[in-house]
């Protein structure tokens, strides 16, 4: 039987408060010295499932304690200040930002409505 049935309606409602609570904090730390990061981390915060697992989670949040400059690189694969320069991506985070990447590229965009 699913955790979700054994839990009490209080239960579920604290754990639902939890979980808000950490899609917020993850959303604050999202807020980056570029508009160009700051929009690929948030609208991959908002796609996500509810809940991530541990290890996605931890991999995330460290991702995001990286300084703007790195993840401005990896998200758009390619240093803006050398474009001519190949960046390298550390193998840990390389399957997060192609993900991240894949969600904001599929993303419906406004002017398509």
């Amino acid at each position: 039987m699913p955790l979700s049935y054994k839990l009490s309606i209080s239960q579920k409602t604290e754990l639902l408060t939890d979980i808000e609570a950490h899609r917020r904090k993850l959303l604050f730390l999202c807020k980056r010295g570029n508009l160009e990061s700051e929009l690929l981390l948030i609208a991959f915060v908002e796609a996500l499932d509810l809940q991530l697992s541990p290890q996605k989670n931890q991999l995330f949040e460290t991702f995001l304690n990286e300084n703007d400059q790195n993840l401005l690189c990896w998200l758009l694969k390619h240093n803006p200040q050398a474009p001519s320069q190949t960046v390298g991506i550390p193998t840990e985070y390389q399957a997060l930002i192609d993900e991240i990447r894949l969600n904001y590229l599929n993303k419906p965009s406004l002017v398509d409505n």
